[in-house]
């Protein structure tokens, strides 16, 4: 029995190892993903702010900071085309061009005029078909020579 009790705290152990290892590269590959755009938003209130409230020569000192760390440096190049692109995502996602939402009363009448468009086929197959079926000699094709 202390074998067995043995046996399942070293199992545990090594679960909750593994478990924390995969929890922590977890950690290290998605925490990037919302930390970047967060200081990316937070440096862009902290210029505004600068615009509003604090002497010229002080934004202009961060907007030289933020240039040059943006021309040395492909890491931040690419994190703020990264953020960029996320915080403009929900714009693009509204922007005309895309489809119209249709109300209920459109979608009917599509529907309707599906099934009237698909009840006229087969009226034309059926005048084609003839009164045999299938037997009737088929309409000519354009591909026959």
């Amino acid at each position: 029995m202390a074998a067995l009790s043995t046996a399942l705290k070293i199992a545990k152990f090594i679960i909750r190892a593994v478990w924390f290892l995969i929890l922590l590269a977890y950690l290290a590959v998605v925490a990037p993903f919302f930390l970047m755009p967060a200081c990316f938003i937070t440096f862009w209130g902290v210029l505004a702010f600068s615009y509003a409230f604090l002497p010229p020569e002080w934004t202009l000192a961060l907007w030289q900071s933020a240039s040059d760390l943006y021309a040395h440096s492909p890491l931040f190049k690419a994190a703020t085309i990264m953020s960029f692109t996320l915080l403009c995502l929900p714009i693009l996602a509204g922007w005309p061009g895309s489809p119209p939402v249709k109300s209920q009363r459109e979608l009917d009448e599509e529907v309707q005029m599906s099934v009237m468009l698909s009840r006229q086929q087969n009226e034309r197959r059926a005048k084609v078909m003839g009164p045999l079926g299938d037997l009737h000699e088929p309409p000519p094709s354009y591909w026959d020579f």
